[in-house]
């Protein structure tokens, strides 16, 4: 990812961040947003069409994850799946590591309640992006 794009990107992460936590949806403009920013910063449609494969390959296990457990939510995966036509399928993985991390570590283990994952998605997918930037 370029420079230039980490600020709309990073701003677009924390506004689905504040927003999950505080309703827990993250809503399609975000998600669009962050399409539009993927799109825009490819240089050719061979490329958009293979990020458009990787993502689809995060998005399928993902969306039966959730369609048969009803633990992750809908908004999570889009917005997954829009990060890693950013940032790429390594990085992306990488980013849901530390998120998956970050929830094991800081949520608590009440049984029935809900986690907005979008809150820990976000600083995994900025760290990462970041370092992707530097390299």
């Amino acid at each position: 990812m370029d420079i230039v794009f980490l600020i709309p990107f990073c701003t677009a992460l924390i506004l689905a961040a504040v927003t999950d936590q505080r309703t827990g949806q993250i809503p399609p403009f975000i998600v669009g947003y962050i399409l539009f920013l993927a799109i825009i910063q490819t240089e050719n449609i061979i490329e958009i069409i293979y990020k458009m494969t990787q993502g689809i390959a995060i998005f399928l296990p993902l969306f039966l994850l959730f369609f048969l457990t009803g633990k992750l939510g809908g908004g999570d995966i889009k917005l997954i799946f829009a990060v890693t036509l950013c940032l790429g399928w390594e990085t992306t993985l990488k980013g849901l590591f530390i998120a998956c991390i970050a929830v094991l570590v800081l949520q608590s283990r009440e049984k029935g309640k809900g986690i907005a994952f979008g809150p820990y998605l976000a600083p995994g997918f900025m760290m990462m992006a970041f370092f992707s930037a530097l390299n």
